[in-house]
């Protein structure tokens, strides 16, 4: 590599490395440092918690066989490894689109002396030391605590041994599996083209998300069995990525298992493997996906799911109010950042719903027809996760400079509510009530209670709606939008409250009023005249409000007005 090439390359993995942080935390407008930091830091603490509480364990286990004690730490170093690999794959699903050079990055610097292969390379670069530093963030605490478990028990491994095992093994696990991802992405742009490599992002991402949810509820109660069959040999788990990290974590401390070196083994292999197979899968079709970034023409994302949604904002109200709705709707099927967003709620509310119905269903057996508050709370854990990532969505602008039709003809902040709830209610409440209501009928339930299920959700979606638009006063991804750290640091209560309430304790009050008819009147009576009362304090503050464009300015200048000249 020439003086001149490694000094663009050196450039190009800086820009490439806020690039990908920008996509991490889903915005172009502000500075993604602070907001990654904290996703980092609530990412890294659910190890650090479960190592520091093993402590107690190990402790009270010092009278305990070889074997017991040995079945019980690879236990938990199997759910070190899992998570780290686990996040790692949620790091790739947010980074999907930014891992390779796309359309714009060609525009811009395809017309400067630039080889294709030095843009890759510098894309690669920036991804690796991106990984590596996540990995190293949510590694490191836990290593620490859980090295000093060792002191606690003669059979775990020295210190310094057991903290090096530690970070070695899930850092392996970890960069293994993104650049694993990689090729897979490489692979699937370069075979299939870029359109089936977007909509693999969006299938691994929903996976991604509700793998790190469900791992806390039932990765616990399935690591005893993983551990035993590993220990036995059995195909089904040795051929698992996350058991050969694992036995690396157990070869470098130490132990007598061949079957455990063995996998050590296949674990460093495939690791090498993967270093070695994602720099040409990067670096050789670099000129080609350079040109068919070039060549390609900007398509329409909708599809036919769009389509039909966007023939449903048409009954909103006509006037500024229907054609907010209409934008809000073909903007988000035509971006995938914004899509991506929605993707990350929508796994988050799936995984909570599954864990609620998975355990009422091994309570009432899978197959019984009994509507319960675990089964109604589904819809509307649904409807809220999607109601605020749509929310969310809409806070981060496409283009910000084409906001000037909204611009010329500014719409008031009634019409920008009506036609975001609108949409809101097309896009997140009607989707989630038919498709429950199909399942519900296909498991067994009358016409009239399915009926009734869809009533009593429609009067939460609109419950919900007006509390979601509540002070709302944007244009739907037509408003500037400055990250914000700070919703992660204190906000995050107000949801889990804000959930409970709605989704839970909604869905038992709903199992009350299916008892009779007047139960079901008067759950909607109260319903409603909640929502009513919301939506006329909101109603009440869009006349003091005025539509927002601009973000607002963190840093501006304060004046005393001491002076009098100045009066």
């Amino acid at each position: 590599m020439s003086p001149s090439e490694w000094r663009q390359f050196t450039l190009l993995s800086r820009d490439s490395l806020r690039k990908l942080l920008n996509a991490v935390v889903l915005s172009r407008d502000g500075d993604p440092t602070q907001f990654a930091i904290w996703m980092t830091a609530i990412v890294s603490t659910p190890p650090s918690l479960y190592a520091f509480s093993q402590m107690f364990k190990y402790t009270m286990m010092r009278q305990q066989t070889a074997a017991v004690v040995e079945a019980v730490v690879l236990q938990d170093r199997m759910f070190f490894v899992f998570y780290s690999m686990v996040a790692a794959g949620l790091l790739a699903a947010l980074t999907w689109e930014a891992l390779f050079p796309d359309r714009t990055d060609q525009e811009v610097i395809g017309s400067l002396p630039v080889r294709p292969r030095t843009l890759a390379a510098a894309r690669l670069s920036a991804a690796l030391v991106m990984v590596t530093i996540f990995s190293a963030a949510i590694n490191l605490p836990s290593a620490l605590f859980f090295s000093f478990v060792s002191v606690t028990h003669p059979l775990l491994g020295f210190l310094p041994t057991v903290f090096l095992a530690h970070i070695v093994s899930t850092m392996a696990g970890c960069l293994a599996m993104f650049m694993a991802l990689l090729i897979l992405r490489g692979v699937v742009a370069l075979v299939a083209g870029a359109a089936v490599a977007d909509q693999l992002a969006t299938v691994l991402q929903l996976v991604a998300v509700v793998s790190v949810i469900e791992v806390f509820f039932y990765l616990p109660s399935v690591l005893p069995l993983l551990v035993r069959r590993m220990l036995e040999g059995s195909d089904a788990v040795t051929w698992m990525p996350p058991a050969w990290y694992v036995a690396l974590y157990s070869s470098i401390v130490g132990t007598t298992r061949t079957v455990l070196r063995g996998e050590a083994i296949t674990g460093l292999l495939v690791f090498l493997a993967a270093v070695v197979a994602v720099v040409p899968a990067y670096l050789l079709p670099a000129r080609l996906m350079a040109r068919r970034a070039l060549e390609s023409q900007a398509r329409d994302r909708q599809g036919r799911v769009g389509t039909l949604l966007r023939l449903a904002g048409r009954l909103a109200p006509a006037g500024p109010s229907r054609a907010i709705s209409e934008f809000a709707i073909t903007t988000l099927f035509r971006s995938r950042r914004h899509l991506l967003i929605v993707v990350s709620y929508a796994g988050a509310g799936l995984a909570i719903a599954a864990v609620s119905v998975i355990a009422a269903r091994i309570r009432v057996g899978l197959l019984s027809a009994e509507v319960n508050t675990a089964l109604l709370a589904v819809p509307l854990v649904m409807m809220f996760f999607l109601t605020f990532g749509l929310r969310a969505a809409f806070r981060v602008p496409s283009d910000l400079d084409a906001n000037w039709p909204f611009r010329l003809c500014q719409p008031t902040v009634a019409a920008a509510g009506t036609g975001t709830r609108h949409a809101l209610f097309v896009l997140a409440v009607i989707p989630s009530i038919l498709l429950f209501v199909s399942v519900g009928l296909v498991g067994g339930w009358t016409p009239g209670t399915a009926a009734t299920i869809a009533v009593f959700d429609l009067a939460m979606g609109a419950l919900l709606l007006e509390v979601a638009l509540y002070g709302w006063t944007l244009v739907p991804f037509a408003s500037a939008h400055a990250t914000d750290q700070e919703t992660m640091k204190s906000r995050w209560l107000w949801y889990v409250v804000l959930l409970n309430i709605f989704a839970f304790r909604g869905a038992s009050a709903q199992v009350g009023a299916l008892t009779s008819v007047r139960a079901s009147l008067i759950y909607l009576a109260i319903v409603i005249a909640v929502a009513l009362v919301i939506r006329v304090a909101r109603l009440q503050r869009t006349g003091r409000d005025a539509i927002a464009f601009d973000a607002p300015q963190e840093f501006r200048l304060e004046t005393l007005n001491l002076s009098e000249a100045a009066q």
